[in-house]
C-alpha cells in the first residue's frame, strides 16, 4: 500500500520540481530555548533515524520482515518515505511516515519512537486506513476512521500540544488532542471521519472526475501550520490554494491563490497566459501553483512553498498578496526552474544560491532565518532573515551549483537510486524543522530516513562587529570574537587561538588585512585591537576561525575614504536650447560629501560648450566663487566640506553666433579635491545633453529634474532593450515602468557602466499601450524616461 497515487492526480508537473508531489514538510515547532545568536549548523549530519544508525543505507523499512510482495513491513525503528518533521518543546520530534501511513513520536535523544498514530498502536503494520471498512475503489483500499491515516504529509502542533496531521490520501486534516491517537476534529470531509472524498460537496465540472472546491473541502492537503491565535493554515496543492480556518472552525474564512474565491482551483489564477501546456498561466503576487507547505512567523506573516512555481512567497499578516519572493530573482511573474542557473546540458538549468527547483519544506529559526527543503535539487538552503540569497547549503557538499542526488555517495547497481547516501548527502528532502538549540532536522524522503545536523556544542560569535574603517588605518572599533555554548552562554574556559581573515569574494579584490590576525582567547574572548585594511571598498566581511570549531562571519562593513564626493549636474532647458542670445542656459551643480572625513581645496572645472558664452554665477552656496574663466572652461572654488555637507550653484550661459541649429551637445564637469589620503582626487559628474534649436524653441519639459529619452515602439511579445545615458559611473540605477493605468512595476536595479550608461530590458509579453520606462540614479538623482509604445503583434 506504499505511496499509492490516484490516477486522476497524474497531471503535468514541472520536471524535477514536483515530479511526484512526494513530500512536504511541516515545520516550525515551538522553540522556547534561550538560544541567542544562531548560525546554521555545518552540512554534515550528526544523527540518523530510520536506518539503524547507518548513514550509508537507504533501505525502505530497514530491519522489517518481508511483506510477501516487494518490500518490508515496518518496525518501531524504520521509516518509509518520511515527509513532515516537527520538534516539540521538550526536544522530541514527530515524523509523518507517509509510506507507512502513520505518524511517529521520538522522545528527545531517542532513535526509537514511543507513540504511533494511524496503525492502532502497532509499530509493525502499515495498512492504509487500518480498521476502516473496505472501499472497493482503485485508489482507496479502505474508508478512513478517526484512528486511521493514509499517506500523511504535514504535521503541526497547537499551543496545547494537540497534533494536526495533513492526511493527504484521505483529502482531509485531522486533529488529535494532546496525548491521544484518536482524532476529534476533521477538516475537508464535512465533519465525517469515514469519508475521503476530494473536494467533498463541491460542484462537478465537465469531466466526470472534476469537482470544484468549497470553503469546507480539501484535495490531498500537504502542509499545515498553526498561528498564535490557534487558527489553522492548510496548503491545498491540487486546488492551487492555501486556506485559513479560525480556531476551532472547519470552514475556511480566507483563501490565498484564488483571488478570494473558494470555488475555483485555477493554477496561477489571474496570471498572463503562457504558450506552454504547463503551467497555463504565469504567476503573480496573488497566485499559487501546487503549494506544498505553509509556515507562520512571529509577526503572523505567512510563508508558502509554492512548489509548482519553483518559489517561496511571503505574505504579511492578514494579506493575500505576497510582498517577497524567493527563487525567482525578485520577480513575481516568472516560475522558471533554477532561474538564472547555468545550462545543465539537458535542456534545463543548474541551481544557484538564488534559485529553487520544486521547494517543499519550510522552517524558521529564532532569528528569522529561513530553511527551505529544495527537493528537486536534493538540497536544503538557509536564508538569513530578510535575504533571498542562501548562505548555507546542505546535501551538495557545500556547492550551490549542483543538484546531485546523494552526491558523494558510493554508486549502486540500481537505476534508482544511483548512489547510496552519506552523512553529507540528501535525496528529495521534503521536511525541515529547527530545535531549541538551533539543530536542523531533515526528512530525507527517498533515503527513507531523518537526519539531524546538530548545532555545535561550542561555537564562535562576533560580539563586537568591525566598523569605523579607513584605508591603512586601525579600525575605530575593536573586533571581539567570543566562545559560546549551545544556549548562548559565554564559555570562559575556552582559551584557544582565534584567527581572522577577509572572507573570499568580499570587499575590494586584492585587499590585504593587516595587524595581529591570530589572538589567543582569554576567558573565552578574543579581542583584535589593531586590524586595518589597505584598500577602500564596500561589503567587506571578516571570518573568524579556530581549530575544531565552525568558522563565523562578521556583518558586512565598508572601508571608506575619509571623504567621498558625489557630484550632481543638471542643465536647463533640458532638451532644446534656442539659439536666441536673449535666452538663458543654466548649468546647475551640487556637490555632497558622504564620506567619513573632510574634503578640502575643492574645485569644479566646467567646460564651456561650443555656442555658449559665460554669463554669471547664480544661487551659489556660501563660500562658492568663480576663480578663473578661460575661453574653454570655468573654474569654481567650493568651501571645505565635512561629512554630509554640500555646496551648490548655477552657472548661467547665453547662446552666441557659434550655436548651430541641430548641433547636439553633451557635457559634464570634473571635480578636483584633496582629502587625508592624498591630493588631486578627480571625479566626473553625470553627463547632460541638449540640442540647439530654432530661436522660438526653448524647450524645458522638466526643469532638469527628468531627462526625456527617445521614444521606443515594439510589438507585444518582443523583448526590448533601452539604453539610458547620463548617470554617474558605477552608480546603482533603480528601474521600473509605469503602465497606462498608472501602476508601476519594478524592473530591478543595475550598476551604470564606466560611461554612466545602463541598458534596461523590458519583456512586452502581455503589455499594450504607452509605458514610461524610468531609470533613477541613486547618487546623481538623475531620472531618465523613455516612452515605450506597445502594439498588438500582427
Amino acid at each position: 500500500m506504499l505511496n499509492q497515487v490516484r490516477e486522476r492526480k497524474k497531471r503535468h508537473i514541472t520536471a524535477r520540481g514536483l515530479a511526484a508531489l512526494a513530500g512536504i514538510a511541516l515545520l516550525l515547532g515551538l522553540i522556547t530555548s534561550s538560544f541567542a545568536a544562531y548560525t546554521p549548523p555545518d552540512s554534515t549530519a550528526d544523527k540518523v533515524w530510520g536506518q539503524g544508525g547507518d548513514f550509508t543505507t537507504n533501505t525502505l523499512n530497514k530491519g522489517g520482515t518481508f511483506d510477501g510482495l516487494s518490500g518490508n513491513l515496518p518496525t518501531a525503528d524504520s521509516l518509509a518515505l518520511p515527509n513532515g518533521v516537527l520538534v516539540d518543546r521538550q526536544g522530541g520530534f514527530y515524523v509523518a511516515d507517509r509510506g507507512n501511513s502513520r505518524v511517529l513520536y521520538y522522545p528527545a535523544g531517542s532513535t526509537t519512537p514511543t507513540k504511533v498514530w494511524g496503525q492502532g498502536g502497532d509499530f509493525t503494520t502499515n495498512i492504509a486506513n487500518k480498521g476502516g471498512v473496505p472501499a472497493n475503489l482503485p485508489f482507496l483500499p479502505r474508508y478512513p476512521t478517526a484512528d486511521s491515516l493514509y499517506s500523511p504529509y504535514g504535521i503541526a502542533l497547537d499551543g496545547q500540544g494537540g497534533l494536526y496531521v495533513a492526511d493527504g490520501g484521505n483529502s482531509r486534516v485531522v486533529y488529535y488532542p494532546a496525548g491521544s491517537t484518536t482524532a476529534t476534529r476533521v477538516y475537508g470531509q464535512g465533519g465525517d471521519f469515514t469519508t475521503a472524498t476530494w473536494n467533498k460537496g463541491g460542484a462537478h465540472g465537465v469531466r466526470q472526475d472534476e469537482v470544484f472546491p468549497t470553503a469546507d473541502s480539501l484535495d490531498m492537503p500537504f502542509g499545515v501550520a498553526v498561528d498564535g491565535q490557534g487558527g489553522l493554515y492548510v496548503a491545498d496543492p491540487f486546488n492551487s490554494r492555501v486556506v485559513y480556518y479560525p480556531a476551532g472552525s472547519t470552514t475556511a474564512t480566507r483563501v490565498y491563490g484564488q483571488g478570494g474565491d473558494f470555488t475555483t482551483n485555477i493554477e496561477n489564477k489571474g496570471g498572463v497566459a503562457t504558450n506552454l501546456l504547463i503551467p497555463p498561466y504565469y504567476p503573480t503576487a496573488d497566485s499559487l501553483y501546487r503549494p506544498a507547505e505553509v509556515l507562520v512567523d512571529r509577526q503572523g506573516g505567512l510563508y508558502v512553498a509554492d512548489g509548482g512555481n519553483n518559489r517561496v512567497v511571503y505574505y504579511p499578516a492578514g494579506s493575500t498578496t505576497a510582498t517577497r519572493v524567493y527563487g525567482q530573482g525578485g520577480d513575481f511573474t516568472t516560475n522558471t526552474l533554477n532561474k538564472g542557473g547555468a545550462n545543465d546540458g539537458q535542456g534545463g538549468s543548474l541551481p544557484t544560491a538564488d534559485n529553487l527547483g520544486g521547494p517543499y519544506g519550510l522552517a524558521i529559526d529564532r532569528q528569522g532565518g529561513l530553511y527551505v527543503a529544495d527537493s528537486g535539487n536534493h538540497r536544503v538552503l538557509y536564508y538569513p532573515a530578510g535575504s533571498t540569497t542562501a548562505t548555507q547549503v546542505y546535501g551538495q557538499g557545500g556547492d550551490f551549483t549542483t543538484a546531485t542526488e546523494n552526491k558523494g555517495g558510493v554508486a549502486t547497481n540500481l537505476l534508482i537510486p544511483l548512489r547510496y547516501p552519506t552523512a553529507d548527502s540528501l535525496y528529495f528532502p521534503s521536511g525541515v524543522a529547527v530545535d531549541g538549540q538551533g539543530g536542523l532536522y531533515v526528512a530525507d524522503d527517498n533515503n527513507n530516513r531523518v537526519v539531524k545536523f546538530a548545532f555545535p556544542a561550542l561555537y564562535l560569535e562576533f560580539t563586537t562587529q568591525p566598523s569605523g574603517a579607513a584605508p591603512n588605518s586601525t579600525f575605530s572599533t575593536k573586533s571581539v570574537v567570543t566562545a559560546k555554548d549551545v544556549n548562548g552562554n559565554f564559555v570562559s574556559s575556552y582559551n584557544g587561538a582565534v584567527t581572522i581573515a577577509i572572507k573570499s569574494g568580499t570587499g575590494t579584490p586584492g585587499a590585504i588585512l593587516g595587524g595581529t590576525l591570530t589572538v589567543n582567547a582569554v576567558n573565552g574572548v578574543a579581542t583584535f585591537t589593531d586590524l586595518q585594511i589597505d584598500k577602500s571598498g564596500s561589503g567587506y566581511v571578516l571570518t573568524a576561525s579556530a581549530t575544531g570549531l565552525p568558522s563565523v562571519d562578521s556583518t558586512p562593513f565598508d572601508v571608506a575614504r575619509p571623504s567621498e564626493i558625489v557630484p550632481q549636474f543638471r542643465v536647463s532647458p533640458d532638451r532644446v536650447v534656442a539659439t536666441n542670445p536673449e535666452n538663458l542656459v543654466s548649468f546647475s551643480f551640487k556637490v555632497k560629501n558622504i564620506g567619513a572625513g573632510n574634503a578640502n581645496k575643492i574645485l569644479v572645472e566646467m567646460p564651456i560648450p561650443q555656442g555658449l558664452d559665460v554669463g554669471y554665477l547664480d544661487g551659489a552656496s556660501a563660500g562658492v566663487w568663480v576663480t578663473q574663466v578661460t575661453a574653454t572652461s570655468v573654474t569654481i572654488a567650493l568651501p571645505k566640506l565635512e561629512q554630509n555637507q554640500e555646496a551648490s550653484g548655477t552657472v548661467v550661459f547665453r547662446p552666441n553666433s557659434n550655436a548651430v541649429v541641430g548641433t547636439e551637445i553633451e557635457t559634464h564637469y570634473t571635480l578636483i579635491y584633496d582629502d587625508d589620503t592624498g591630493s588631486g582626487m578627480r571625479v566626473n559628474s553625470n553627463s547632460q545633453g541638449f540640442v540647439y534649436g530654432e530661436a522660438e524653441s526653448n524647450l524645458d519639459e522638466s526643469k532638469g529634474a527628468v531627462q526625456p529619452g527617445a521614444a521606443v515602439s515594439a510589438k507585444a511579445g518582443e523583448k526590448v532593450s533601452i539604453v539610458q545615458k547620463g548617470y554617474l559611473a558605477n552608480e546603482w540605477v533603480s528601474e521600473w515602468y509605469t503602465a497606462p493605468d498608472g501602476k508601476s512595476v519594478s524592473l530591478g536595479m543595475q550598476l551604470a557602466n564606466a560611461n554612466g550608461e545602463v541598458t534596461i530590458a523590458v519583456d512586452t509579453a502581455g503589455l499594450a499601450g504607452d509605458y514610461a520606462v524610468v531609470g533613477y540614479g541613486n547618487r546623481s538623482e538623475v531620472t531618465q524616461v523613455n516612452i515605450l509604445s506597445v502594439v498588438a503583434a500582427s
